[in-house]
């Protein structure tokens, strides 16, 4: 969690979004045999899970999209289809401005002068945050909701959504292989990220969004890549990005081999083109690191097969580090709040790496998420 420095683990078809008390986050989960979405507090048995809604045996669920700091649910569905739903209970404004106070330097200090030191606690401010919000946690069963909103735009399954607080924007990617920018705050369609101009469709199976800049990586699976040791003369084919904002004749051809198995791109939160690599290794998580604009340059870190990890520049997509977790493939990768690298493998193995420059506690690991046989690092 990004306000908790927390990493919980989740199944496929689990994810999570804001609470309406302090520190406290709800699980959603999809799928069941009864098809029906229940929401439950992060931390508690599924038992405890209470139904939100009823999906459809027609047009099943196949993605979920959320933040920890937003109170919506976007869900995709295999129509293509999209539909939002949005808790009524909270202002998450004035709970995330809380939520920083109680994480924040403010609440833990220390002064001194000539006479005595004295030690300021964090539980003064914690007990006056907690008062002011009441202690009595409110029942998931009992959350309001506002009339879901339903957007149109994809062709094909909806396979990923990506939120993103800081910009007010949310990206969905489908099987048509096209990208598409909301608003959600409006809940209205914003703009198309233009597909590669190739002879084949590439379908696209992640996306993220980063913090800081607003540019949104995209992954495009190759289906019909060629084995790079084959002897296969492979045709080179060109690409057309636009690099302005007008519609006129600003166009620069770029040349594309996509004999690889992966193509990354990058584009503003405008759709402007940025930046193209092409991969022989099959691209099976995505993320972008948070280190605040001017002090550091953040990468795009991408978990690919045989435990490999390659950290890529968020400018210009240089290679600046591969790491190597000697583990099974990588399924999925993330920063922590003080940004330590969170690596997860095929075989549930967790491991943390960190720079000797990093501020901050590694993430915890609360034990609850110890119960799943799958995981997904939030």
């Amino acid at each position: 969690m990004e306000t908790t420095n927390a990493a919980y683990g989740l199944s496929s078809c689990e994810n999570y979004m804001q609470g309406i008390e302090i520190d406290t986050f709800y699980c959603i989960t999809w799928n069941h045999a009864d098809n029906i979405v229940r929401i439950r507090s992060i931390g508690e048995d599924i038992s405890y899970a209470k139904p939100l809604f009823q999906s459809s045996n027609f047009d099943p669920i196949t993605s979920c999209g959320t933040h920890v700091n937003s109170n919506q649910l976007w869900f995709g569905h295999q129509s293509g289809r999209i539909v939002v739903y949005q808790c009524s209970d909270f202002i998450p404004e004035k709970l995330n401005k809380t939520r920083y106070l109680m994480h924040s330097p403010l609440a833990n200090t220390m002064s001194y002068n000539s006479a005595f030191r004295m030690c300021k606690s964090s539980g003064t401010l914690g007990r006056k945050i907690n008062e002011s919000i009441g202690k009595q946690i409110r029942d998931v069963g009992n959350l309001k909701w506002k009339k879901p909103i339903t957007l149109l735009f994809h062709e094909g399954e909806v396979s990923g959504i990506s939120i993103c607080a800081e910009f007010k924007v949310a990206v969905s990617i489908g099987k048509d292989g096209r990208t598409a920018i909301w608003d959600t705050n409006s809940l209205e369609f914003v703009r198309e990220i233009p597909p590669p101009n190739t002879s084949t469709q590439l379908p696209i199976t992640l996306a993220a969004i980063s913090p800081t800049l607003g540019d949104i990586v995209t992954i495009h699976c190759n289906e019909n890549s060629v084995d790079p040791t084959s002897d296969t003369e492979v045709e080179v084919e060109e690409e057309s990005y636009e690099v302005t904002e007008s519609n006129i004749d600003d166009f620069v051809k770029i040349s594309m081999n996509l004999s690889g198995k992966t193509l990354l791109r990058v584009h503003t939160v405008n759709a402007n083109y940025v930046s193209h690599i092409t991969l022989n290794e099959n691209i099976l998580a995505v993320c972008y690191s948070n280190v605040k604009e001017g002090t550091g340059i953040n990468v795009i870190a991408t978990g690919l097969e045989r435990g490999i990890v390659k950290l890529w520049s968020s400018w210009d997509l240089n290679l600046i580090r591969e790491i190597d977790t000697q583990m099974t493939d990588v399924v999925d990768i993330s920063y922590s709040t003080y940004q330590h690298l969170i690596v997860l493998t095929k075989d549930n193995i967790i491991q943390v790496w960190e720079s000797p420059c990093l501020l901050g506690n590694a993430p915890k690991f609360p034990q609850s998420i110890f119960r799943n046989s799958q995981w997904r690092i939030l």
